[in-house]
């Protein structure tokens, strides 16, 4: 409320088990519309009933599953989400999809995040899992909310202020897992080892790019400084003079495509087995094809 983003707005609660609607409902004067979205109708029946004794006439309920898809009327319809997921990978994902499904082009999600100073890791999950919605992290306000007997999470949860902007989407398309809670005891699914790192290279001079000598140089060049062994190589050369370098390597793959008229190039580099030297991965490239502009991310 101090920060002002509720003013007249229309406020979506997904999940309220905690009443926090009702609380925000009692000044009607600071904002347009409630409507709470629960699983639990014994939640919303209370919410409603108790919204009703309080003379909240803005404030709406609907049943329904985050697990679901939402209804058309509700999508983009929203100024302001508040959520309070179950403090899962996957139920996190899943709420946060949900509520920017719910919001507007440039609204703000209020997202609270329970978890104990004995595993920082989860922090910095969390971080990633908000950067993969475009999502900016505005305000984290450490033990914002307070439980009892909740020693797991250090009996408190942060509130994350999120703020989306023309660069932040939903995760459409993709297959988000339906089981959520701590209580379904979810095991992590076994899979191999794998480190996965993508780079863009920007300014990259045209009589590297134009070469396919001089590319397949660097690249081995490359590959020896990070000790990944080659067994099979493959030059695609595309109209308009780009160039795909695809590269069979002992423990998977390397490809590197390149785009002349932009003098950039994209590569994309999977390992089974950790990569030699990783943290200087950029410093190498940047070394070898003369440029600083280089972009990299790391594919969990």
């Amino acid at each position: 409320m101090a920060k002002g983003v509720i003013e007249r707005k229309k406020i979506a609660f997904l999940g309220d088990d905690d009443w926090v609607s009702l609380v925000t409902g009692i000044d009607s004067s600071k904002h347009s519309l409630i409507r709470v979205f629960d699983i639990d109708p014994g939640i919303l029946k209370t919410i409603k009933t108790l919204s009703t004794e309080l003379g909240i006439k803005n404030l709406f309920t609907h049943q329904y599953d985050v697990r679901e898809a939402l209804l058309p009327e509700f999508i983009g319809g929203f100024d302001v989400v508040v959520t309070d997921p179950p403090y899962t990978k996957s139920g996190i994902m899943l709420f946060l999809n949900r509520a920017m499904q719910l919001l507007n082009k440039e609204g703000y999600i209020f997202l609270y995040f329970g978890n104990s100073f004995k595993t920082p890791e989860k922090f910095i999950k969390i971080q990633e899992i908000i950067g993969r919605f475009g999502l900016v992290i505005e305000d984290k306000i450490d033990k914002f909310a307070r439980y009892h007997g909740a020693e797991s999470i250090g009996s408190a949860s942060s509130l994350y202020v999120l703020r989306a902007s023309e660069y932040s989407h939903d995760l459409s398309g993709a297959v988000l897992p339906k089981s959520i809670y701590t209580f379904e005891n979810q095991k992590e699914e076994k899979f191999p080892f794998v480190d996965h790192v993508v780079f863009k290279i920007a300014g990259v001079s045209s009589d590297i790019l134009n070469s396919k000598t001089k590319l397949q140089k660097l690249a081995g060049d490359f590959c020896k400084k990070h000790r990944l062994k080659v067994v099979d190589t493959k030059v695609t050369v595309f109209k308009g003079q780009g160039v795909s370098l695809t590269y069979i390597l002992a423990n998977s793959n390397l490809v590197i495509h390149t785009w002349p008229e932009y003098k950039a190039l994209h590569i994309d580099l999977v390992t089974c087995v950790p990569i030699f030297a990783k943290a200087v991965l950029a410093d190498t490239l940047s070394s070898l094809f003369k440029t600083n502009k280089i972009e990299m991310t790391v594919v969990e």
